[in-house]
């Protein structure tokens, strides 16, 4: 009896926490309490580096252009918190009236959902809020004076 109290005694101290709380179930704790243990406690940080391709909408046709992300996933089992930022570009040339997606770039928070948390790769789903730059090139009318390309062949007396 005098040893499990002092050895209860000595958990306390050296834990810096009551063992009882310790043992306790945390499914008897609110949702709140749950998520937070699952994130700080027994959560897990993973780096990822994340291809992917953008498309945008443009006047006449979608606009692609392929890129890399840098994230961090904070969480425990399938579900974690999250931040990326990214950047895409599109090495293509601009023809006739068509635009170009050049660069693209930006900032994320969300949430997500991974399918296998044990896997080497895995397809994930989720939900956020980001930040982003989109540059987009081309001409908007190739008869257009006022145009990047027109003004940049202008002066020349020939067809440049």
């Amino acid at each position: 009896m005098i040893l499990t109290r002092r050895l209860g005694e000595g958990i306390a101290l050296s834990l810096g926490n009551d063992p009882e709380h310790l043992m306790a179930s945390i499914d008897e704790s609110s949702s709140l309490e749950r998520i937070r243990h699952s994130l700080v406690e027994k959560g897990k940080t993973s780096f990822r580096i994340e291809a992917f391709e953008m498309m945008a909408r443009t006047d006449n046709k979608p606009a692609f252009s392929l890129g890399l992300g840098f994230a961090v996933h904070r969480g425990a089992d399938h579900w974690q918190v999250l931040a990326r930022t990214y950047v895409s570009v599109s090495p293509s040339s601009v023809a006739k009236s068509e635009r170009v997606l050049r660069l693209g770039t930006g900032l994320d928070l969300g949430v997500n959902y991974e399918f296998s948390r044990r896997a080497l790769t895995s397809p994930y789903v989720g939900a956020g809020l980001g930040l982003g730059f989109l540059r987009f090139e081309g001409l908007a009318n190739p008869s257009d004076s006022k145009s990047a390309r027109s003004r940049r062949n202008a002066g020349c007396s020939h067809e440049c």
